[in-house]
């Protein structure tokens, strides 16, 4: 697999004791992320969305629990992949800290929903995010984004994907 690039531009969180994730600039992501992290590989191959109740506990087949706390340090999460057309444009991650959550039937129902309703706009800003850097040297490699949003003890991550033909 090809490296790519990846970014984090847009963080928020409601109380200061959330981890922040966030980098607007461009860098070059690890190559050995698919390996790394069974959710992003799953993302890449555009499966279903991933709702993980609790990273402790949680299979090594579905999750690398090390690599989830040393990055994000979430207990529970949901890993929202955003595609169209077999191409992974982005991920949304509502993650909760310090405890697990069991994810309702609405909770899961309300992600298909959003991820419905925000495909056509991450693809969009995406593409004009990715068009006003002269990312030229870039073609074949995946570009990745992302929004970072938290309140109390749930933080929606973003990351945002576009593999430049």
């Amino acid at each position: 697999m090809a490296q790519g690039l990846g970014r984090v531009p847009f963080c928020w969180t409601r109380t200061p004791d959330i981890p922040t994730v966030y980098d607007p600039d461009w860098k070059p992501e690890p190559s050995s992320l698919p390996d790394e992290d069974p959710m992003f590989a799953a993302a890449l191959r555009t499966e279903p969305s991933i709702f993980v109740e609790d990273v402790l506990t949680a299979s090594a087949d579905l999750l690398n629990a090390q690599f989830e706390q040393e990055n994000f340090g979430h207990r529970s999460l949901i890993h929202g992949h955003i595609c169209h057309n077999d191409q992974l444009w982005g991920v949304l991650q509502p993650c909760v800290f310090g405890q697990p959550r069991i994810w309702s039937v609405e909770d899961r129902a309300t992600i298909v929903t959003i991820i419905d309703q925000i495909t056509a706009w991450v693809m969009g800003y995406v593409q004009s995010h990715t068009q006003a850097k002269d990312l030229s040297q870039e073609r074949g490699k995946s570009i990745l984004g992302g929004v970072h949003y938290g309140h109390r003890q749930c933080v929606f991550y973003f990351p945002i994907s576009l593999r430049l033909l």
